[in-house]
């Protein structure tokens, strides 16, 4: 058995140092260039990871369209505002954590899995936001019915958490509803 062994190692060895070396300089350790990201996840690109040539620039701000099949009488639209105790601690670049969550017909609680998201960045307040079935999490889910939207200024623009020093409003509402006011007026506490 030991014979056998040895026999398989010896030929193991000796076919690794026939296996052909790779060419070339080793890829470069680390994430790429800024530059180099944001055109491979900008859009449409090639197979080396650039824009097609004459393709037009894209901005990172635009909005995908809506998928076709979203209801536009469905909708959540009105603005986010600060409460005036809380103006200064807001920024322009904070990032706003924005979710319709069901609230349940048997108890009146808020459940915790939101229906739709979305991610907005001060610029000023109060500022414009809007929810349709296109920001829903799931696809199939249903955006219609009682909710609570909630707004959070997340300070470590990570949506899962909720630490001190974020900031959330709340407001109870039924889908379709315009001209709504979110206020941010509930500094979270540890």
């Amino acid at each position: 058995m030991r014979k056998i062994a040895f026999a398989v190692a010896v030929i193991a060895a000796g076919a690794c140092r026939e296996a052909p070396k790779p060419e070339g300089k080793p890829a470069p350790a680390g994430l790429p260039p800024a530059e180099g990201a944001a055109k491979v996840a900008a859009g449409p690109a090639s197979p080396h990871g650039q824009l097609p040539p004459n393709h037009p620039p894209i901005d990172p701000r635009q909005r995908m369209p809506e998928p076709a099949d979203v209801d536009p009488t469905q909708v959540l639209e009105g603005v986010i505002d600060v409460a005036p105790e809380l103006a200064a601690e807001v920024k322009p670049g904070d990032v706003i954590f924005l979710s319709a969550k069901a609230i349940d017909a048997a108890t009146g609680q808020i459940v915790r899995t939101p229906i739709a998201v979305d991610r907005l960045e001060v610029a000023k307040l109060p500022m414009p936001f809007r929810l349709t079935g296109a920001n829903v999490m799931m696809q199939g889910a249903a955006f219609k019915g009682d909710v609570a939207i909630v707004a959070r200024i997340d300070r470590d623009r990570d949506a899962i958490t909720r630490a001190p020093g974020d900031i959330e409003g709340t407001l109870r509402v039924t889908i379709p509803a315009k001209g709504l006011r979110l206020v941010l007026d509930t500094p979270v506490r540890p």
